[in-house]
């Protein structure tokens, strides 16, 4: 028993130090070592192996082993709450107002070549449903296209149908075409403008002051660099992780995707907060 403790102990003190390997994306230039920032998605499964080992030595000892893990644990104790949302009907009985963000994917998730227009329907039918059963007073939207003359169109469908009078977008283009960010709201928006414009890099930023029971609120609603990941790299990664094909043959182009986006997507939350900061209107902040 003494040397399956002290061969589980050398394992603890390893996955402690991967715990802090997960920290340094949040922390530092890794412009040098990109690849550490995919140390950054292995964060809940090397918590959850410090956890086990925290109660392990909790109930089985010798008790002063749980420093091991409980250190590390406690440094970014404040990251658990990124994963695990929680608030109680008390809570949200309180709210004076619903938010729905969505990043709805250009209405073309899972839409194949062959049936992408019949597919692009059914997805903007089902996301309209979802709306409406929710009723938020307040939507955002990332990845987002729409022309506001199509009758039949989910700009339309929103404004007109579900009565979303009041609404800022980006516009690229003519007037008629929204592209990336918008932002429809029940009540009455007073000021909006955009502080990024998107680019091939999805990099954009708008916001909306919105009149809200004689309240301003301004609501920014940003989205930042997708990983741009195709229907092929989508499905080579659910192989990968099923293990049906070789990783290192088929993850190279998903794992260069994967840090040049982080990469990009830490300087863009570091030029993004300052912006965030400028204004003395309560603000609340949604995005993808």
């Amino acid at each position: 028993m003494f040397l399956v403790k002290k061969i589980l102990q050398l394992i603890n003190i390893l996955t402690a130090f991967l715990l802090l390997l997960t920290y340094l994306p949040y922390h530092f230039d890794l412009s040098f070592f990109p690849k550490l920032t995919l140390f950054s998605y292995a964060y809940p499964f090397v918590l959850l192996i410090n956890a086990v080992f925290v109660l392990f030595w909790l109930f089985f000892g010798p008790r002063r082993r749980i420093l091991i893990s409980a250190i590390v644990i406690i440094i970014h104790f404040s990251f658990i709450f990124r994963l695990v949302n929680y608030s109680s009907s008390e809570e949200k009985a309180k709210e004076d107002i619903s938010i729905l963000t969505y990043n709805v994917h250009d209405f073309s998730h899972k839409a194949e070549e062959e049936d992408a227009q019949l597919k692009i329907k059914e997805n903007t039918d089902s996301i309209i449903a979802f709306i409406h059963r929710e009723n938020p007073d307040i939507i955002c939207l990332q990845d987002y296209s729409a022309n506001t003359k199509d009758k039949k169109g989910f700009h339309y469908r929103l404004t007109e149908i579900l009565k979303y009078r009041y609404f800022y977008f980006y516009k690229k283009g003519s007037r008629e075409n929204i592209k990336d960010c918008a932002i429809y709201s029940k009540y009455y928006i007073a000021d909006a403008s955009t502080i990024w414009e998107e680019s091939e890099r999805n990099y954009s930023l708008i916001y909306a002051d919105i009149i809200c029971r004689d309240k301003k609120i301004r609501v920014y609603n940003f989205h930042l660099i997708s990983y741009m990941l195709g229907h092929d790299e989508q499905n080579t990664y659910s192989e990968i992780l099923h293990g049906k094909i070789n990783e290192r043959e088929g993850g190279k182009n998903i794992m260069r995707k994967l840090i040049a986006a982080d990469t990009l997507k830490k300087t863009q939350t570091e030029n993004l907060i300052p912006k965030l900061e400028e204004t003395s209107v309560p603000y609340i902040v949604t995005g993808d």
